[in-house]
């Protein structure tokens, strides 16, 4: 019995980065940290937003990068496309190709989210 109880412990635990996995899991490894299978392997993503990392009652796990994107950092696929001032407004971070990068706004300009979304002005 004790050896069942293990078992069924060990195929809940949440997995190491860089493990193989199926496509479509998600876990949270921590408040700030999303566990997602990329290409078959597990990648970790910084929910660095104020909703952090998730799980709704039926287990859907959710990850905000809404603000605090991190240069070089994995993103999420649903954020493709998006953008976000750096946190001293010196740049403005994208998610494309499943990666945050940065592009440094010209000298004298700050990055800004107004009604035409993130610029440097």
């Amino acid at each position: 019995m004790k050896t069942v109880l293990l078992f069924a412990f060990a195929a809940c635990a949440t997995p190491k980065v860089g493990a193989t996995c199926m496509a479509g899991d998600s876990w949270c490894q921590d408040p700030k940290t999303n566990l997602v299978c990329r290409a078959g392997i597990v990648a970790s993503y910084s929910c660095t937003g104020p909703k952090g990392c998730a799980e709704d009652s039926q287990r859907k796990v959710s990850c905000d990068q809404s603000t605090g994107a991190i240069p070089a950092g994995l993103c999420l696929p649903e954020y493709d496309g998006r953008a976000q001032c750096s946190a001293d407004a010196n740049a403005y971070i994208f998610c494309t190709g499943g990666t945050w990068r940065e592009v440094a706004c010209p000298a004298s300009t700050k990055c800004q989210d107004g009604d035409l979304g993130i610029v440097c002005k």
